[in-house]
C-alpha cells in the first residue's frame, strides 16, 4: 500500500516541474525543489524499502527481487508515458497570460504596449522551438516505446520463469514429504500387523486360562455338592437318633414316675441338641448360600467371557484406532482374572477349613450322643433290676423297697 501510494503520487512532481520551468520567482524555485525532493523520495522508497525489509527478514529475497523488477517496469512505463505525452503542450502559462491580457481591457490599458510585444515575441520563439523539436521527440518516443515494450515483455517472462522454478521446487518438496509419509505409513502398518498377531496369541492364552479356571470351578462345584449331600445324610441320621432317644424317653416316662426329673433333664438336653441341629441347619444354609454365590461368580465370569469375545471382535475391526484402549482392557482382564483366582482359592480354603471343623464337631457330637445312649442304657438296666426287686419284695410281703 505504501508503494502504491507513491506510484499514484509519482506524476505530481513531474507536472509541477513542467509548469514552473519558465518562472523565475521564489515560489517557482520552491516548487522545483519540492518536485525534485518528492521524485527522489519516491525512487529511494520504491527501491530501498524492499531491500531493507529483505535484510530484516520481513520478506524473502525472492519477493524482494519481484518487487524491484515490478518497480523498474512501473517507473519505465511512467517515464515513457511522460516522454511521449508530456512534451505536446500546445500552450503554456505564458500563452495563457498573454491571451488573458488581450482579452482583459482593464489590464491592457494599464500595461504598456512594449511589454505586450515582448511577451508575444517570446511566445512565438517558444512555439517555433517546440515545433522544430516535435519530429525528434516523436522519433525518440517511438524508440522509447519499443524499448519499454521489450523490457516489459522480458520482465514478465522472467517473473513467469521464477514462478515456474518456485512451483518446481515446491512440487519436489511435496513429493519428498509424500514419500516420507508413505514410508512412515508402511512402517506403522507393519507394526500394527505385529501387534495384531501378538494380541491374537494373548487372546488364545486367555481363553485357555479361562477354560482351565472353568474346569476347576466345575470340580469345586461337584465337591461342594458331595459335601452338602454328606451333611444332609449326617443331619438325617442325627434326627433319626434323636427320634429314637425321644421314643425311649417317652417309654421310660410311661413306665416309671420316679424318673420324671431325669426325663426333664433329657428334654432339656434334647432341646439343646435341637438347637445344635438348628445351628447345623443354619450352617448348611450358609454353605448353600456360599455355593450360590460361587455359582453367581461363575455366571459373572461367563458374562465377562462373552464381553471379552465382543470386545475382541470390536478390537479386530478398530485395531488401527484403539490400540491403547485394547491394552488397557487386556490389563484389566488380567487383574480381574488374578483377583478372581485369588478369591476362589481363598473361598476353597475357607470351605475346606469349615468342612474339617464340621467333621470334628460331628465326631464330638456323635461321641457325646453315644455316651448318653450308653448311660441311658445303664439306667434302664438299673431300673429293670429295681422293678424286679420290687416284685420280689411284694411277693415276700415283709420286705419293702427303700
Amino acid at each position: 500500500m505504501f508503494l502504491l501510494f507513491f506510484y499514484i503520487l509519482s506524476p505530481i512532481p513531474y507536472c509541477i516541474s513542467r509548469r514552473v520551468v519558465d518562472d523565475t520567482d521564489s515560489a517557482s524555485n520552491a516548487c522545483k525543489e519540492l518536485a525534485i525532493f518528492l521524485t527522489t523520495g519516491i525512487v529511494v522508497s520504491a527501491f530501498g524499502l524492499p531491500i531493507i525489509f529483505a535484510r530484516a527478514d520481513v520478506i524473502a529475497w525472492g519477493a524482494c527481487a519481484l518487487v524491484l523488477t515490478g518497480n523498474i517496469v512501473i517507473f519505465a512505463t511512467i517515464l515513457g508515458f511522460f516522454l511521449v505525452f508530456g512534451s505536446n503542450d500546445d500552450f503554456s502559462w505564458q500563452q495563457c497570460d498573454a491571451f488573458g491580457i488581450l482579452r482583459n481591457p482593464d489590464i491592457s490599458h494599464q500595461l504598456s504596449f512594449n511589454h505586450i510585444w515582448r511577451k508575444t515575441q517570446r511566445n512565438r520563439l517558444s512555439a517555433n522551438y517546440q515545433h522544430a523539436n516535435e519530429t525528434q521527440i516523436i522519433v525518440d518516443r517511438d524508440e522509447d516505446y519499443g524499448q519499454i515494450q521489450y523490457l516489459t515483455a522480458k520482465c514478465i517472462r522472467l517473473s513467469q520463469e521464477k514462478v515456474l522454478q518456485r512451483e518446481l521446487l515446491v512440487s519436489g518438496e511435496r513429493q519428498q514429504a509424500l514419500q516420507a509419509e508413505m514410508e512412515g505409513l508402511s512402517v506403522r502398518v507393519c507394526q500394527k500387523e505385529q501387534l495384531y498377531v501378538e494380541l491374537s496369541i494373548k487372546y488364545e492364552q486367555l481363553l485357555e486360562r479361562f477354560q482351565k479356571q472353568q474346569e476347576q470351578a466345575d470340580l469345586l462345584q461337584q465337591r461342594l455338592i458331595c459335601v452338602t449331600e454328606e451333611r444332609w445324610r449326617d443331619a438325617s441320621l442325627l434326627c433319626l437318633q434323636l427320634e429314637q432317644v425321644s421314643c425311649d424317653l417317652q417309654q421310660l416316662q410311661g413306665s416309671e414316675t420316679q424318673l420324671m426329673g431325669l426325663v426333664d433333664e433329657l428334654h432339656q438336653e434334647a432341646q439343646l441338641r435341637a438347637q445344635q441341629a438348628e445351628v447345623l441347619e443354619t450352617q448348611l444354609r450358609e454353605e448353600t448360600q456360599k455355593i450360590q454365590d460361587l455359582e453367581m461368580q461363575l455366571n459373572s465370569k461367563s458374562l465377562e467371557l462373552m464381553e471379552l469375545q465382543v470386545s475382541h471382535e470390536a478390537l479386530r475391526q478398530d485395531l488401527c484406532d484403539q490400540r491403547s484402549a485394547h491394552q488397557r482392557t487386556v490389563e484389566e482382564l488380567r487383574r480381574d482374572n488374578s483377583e478372581s483366582l485369588g478369591k476362589l482359592r481363598e473361598t476353597a480354603e475357607q470351605f475346606e477349613w469349615l468342612c474339617e471343623q464340621q467333621r470334628r464337631w460331628d465326631v464330638g457330637v456323635m461321641s457325646d450322643l453315644q455316651a448318653e445312649v450308653d448311660r441311658w442304657k445303664r439306667l434302664y438296666e438299673d431300673l429293670l433290676k429295681l422293678t424286679a426287686q420290687q416284685g420280689q419284695w411284694a411277693a415276700d410281703g415283709h420286705l419293702k423297697p427303700p
